[in-house]
C-alpha cells in the first residue's frame, strides 16, 4: 500500500503544473512605456494569466502584445481592474502602457506563467 500511495504522489507531482506568482507595483507613471513579464519556469510555458488593478487621473491604456500586435488591451481610468488569461508559449511577455498626457496611474500586475 506504501509504494502504491508514493508513485501516486510522485505522478501527481510529475504532472502538475509548474508556476509561480510574480507581482509588480508601478507607482506614478505618467510616461508611455514597455514592460517585460519573464516566466519563473523557462521556456516551456503553456498558458499566461495576468490581473492589474489600481488607479489613474486621466484615461490611460495598456496592451499585452503578441507578435507586435496588441492581444489584449485595457482602458485605464479611475479605478481600474482586469484579468486577461490564456495560452502562451513564450517565456516573455510583453506589456505596453500608453499614457494620456494628463495622467498619472499607479498599477500593480500580478502573474503567473504556467509550464509544463
Amino acid at each position: 500500500m506504501r509504494v502504491l500511495v508514493y508513485f501516486l504522489l510522485v505522478g501527481l507531482i510529475a504532472c502538475s503544473n509548474n508556476y509561480q506568482v510574480s507581482t509588480i507595483n508601478y507607482k506614478n507613471l505618467t510616461k508611455s512605456q514597455t514592460f517585460t513579464l519573464t516566466s519563473t519556469c523557462g521556456d516551456k510555458v503553456i498558458a499566461i494569466k495576468i490581473e492589474g488593478y489600481g488607479n489613474s487621473t486621466g484615461s490611460s491604456v495598456i496592451h499585452l502584445m503578441l507578435n507586435g500586435e496588441a492581444y489584449e488591451s485595457e482602458n485605464l481610468d479611475g479605478e481600474f481592474r482586469f484579468k486577461w488569461s490564456g495560452d502562451w508559449y513564450s517565456e516573455k511577455a510583453i506589456i505596453r502602457y500608453i499614457a494620456n498626457s494628463d495622467s498619472i496611474t499607479n498599477l500593480t500586475l500580478s502573474y503567473r506563467m504556467e509550464c509544463v
